[in-house]
């Protein structure tokens, strides 16, 4: 059953302490974060405040997302005007940051992007 948000929820996450080390105990544990199943949620009896969209709109929008939540990501195309050939690659010789492209006078340039933070010396 699907419900608005004017409720509190509570046990929507648990806790899984997973052991870092299965053959050594000794070294842990993490604990993680899970969801649990919304079948398993607890709601309030009374609302918590008033309804700002109408349960058909909730719905509608909760279909939406959950139709486009697994679909396939379209990578969208490079925005660079000019093909840096170097780009990643080039480091500054003072503070070993990458170097950024730059396009002057129909020549690439390679320039630190951080020359402030320098040392006068």
């Amino acid at each position: 059953m699907l419900r608005l948000r004017l409720h509190q929820v509570w046990n929507r996450q648990r806790r899984d302490e997973e052991l870092l080390d299965v053959e050594d105990v000794a070294a842990g544990y993490e604990t993680r974060q899970r969801w649990n199943d919304t079948a398993d949620w607890v709601w309030s009896a009374k609302p918590t405040h008033e309804a700002i969209v109408s349960s058909e709109d909730f719905a509608r929008a909760q279909a939406e997302a959950a139709a486009h939540a697994h679909g396939p990501t379209v990578r969208k195309a490079r925005s660079a005007r000019r093909p840096y050939p170097l780009s990643g690659l080039v480091r500054c010789g003072i503070c070993s940051r990458r170097m950024q492209g730059q396009h002057n006078h129909g020549t690439t340039y390679y320039r630190c992007r951080f020359p402030s933070e320098y040392a006068q010396e």
